[in-house]
């Protein structure tokens, strides 16, 4: 993608030039997008035929919200390009640059919510709105990597969203902050652990509960493996009939969960 920024003081000609610019680009058979920044939101007129665009800032002033689609705040001029303006606040309050700042982060939004739905299908937000609503909020990281254990097939694309917030704060309620058997206290899990969790059809992986998580850790009964050393840290083992849990004895964090399969030998002591 070829970026260009064309500025320079008033009345110059930079409408002019940037107009030329991105008709000559659309002539080469380029995808265009020309986005207009001045306040008065002229610089695209003459790709669409004299016809003025609605810029973004009069819309989000107008509609007290943001767009849901890129068709709200563009238009297709010649040769197929698509012009936006920024636009600018109501003259004389608030600065001009932070119109172009808004635009710029709403375009970006747009392309990464394009991004999620293209990845997640079904079980991406429903709207532009719900996307940024969770893209501003404590929720964004969890959803970051939820997305990734989808890509993976880590998670199986069978659970939305909902699901893993619901896996990630049960563990949060009835493991974290627990004492294990051999006196480690828990004080995280990895996002690995909700995926496993979960369960992946993907992986043939069945997913496991987490009151057996919470036995293997507490339980006398459960087997204590003994801790390993790696280049990633040190790992320690709880084993029920049901789960197997890794553990980073000197953080607390839980590593990963895994279902044990019947027949398994058990460890020698």
């Amino acid at each position: 993608m070829l970026k260009v920024a064309v500025y320079g003081k008033g009345g110059i000609g930079k409408s002019t030039v940037t107009s030329n610019l991105a008709a000559a680009f659309a002539n080469m058979g380029k995808r265009v997008i020309q986005i207009g920044c001045d306040p008065k939101a002229d610089s695209t007129i003459n790709l669409l035929g004299g016809e003025p665009l609605r810029p973004v800032m009069n819309y989000m002033r107008e509609e007290d919200e943001e767009p849901d689609e890129l068709s709200q705040i563009s238009k297709e001029g010649y040769g197929g390009i698509l012009c936006i303006e920024t636009g600018g606040p109501t003259p004389g309050l608030g600065c001009a640059g932070r119109g172009i700042i808004a635009t710029f982060q709403l375009l970006e939004d747009m392309e990464l919510f394009e991004h999620y739905k293209d990845l997640l299908g079904k079980n991406a937000p429903k709207n532009f709105a719900e996307f940024q609503e969770i893209k501003y909020s404590v929720e964004w990281e969890s959803f970051k990597a939820y997305s990734r254990a989808i890509n993976t097939g880590e998670l199986t694309p069978l659970a939305d969203f909902e699901l893993y917030k619901a896996i990630s704060k049960e563990i949060d309620e009835k493991i974290v902050g627990i004492v294990t058997s051999n006196n480690i206290k828990i004080t995280g899990k990895s996002y690995h652990c909700i995926a496993r969790t979960i369960g992946s059809i993907e992986q043939k992986r069945n997913g496991v509960q987490v009151s057996d998580i919470l036995d293997a850790l507490t339980s006398k009964e459960a087997e204590i493996l003994p801790v390993k050393e790696s280049n990633n840290g040190r790992s320690q083992k709880f084993r029920n009939k049901a789960v197997e849990v890794s553990v980073n004895p000197d953080t607390g964090n839980i590593i990963q969960v895994n279902p044990v399969h019947t027949g398994r030998k058990k460890a020698k002591s």
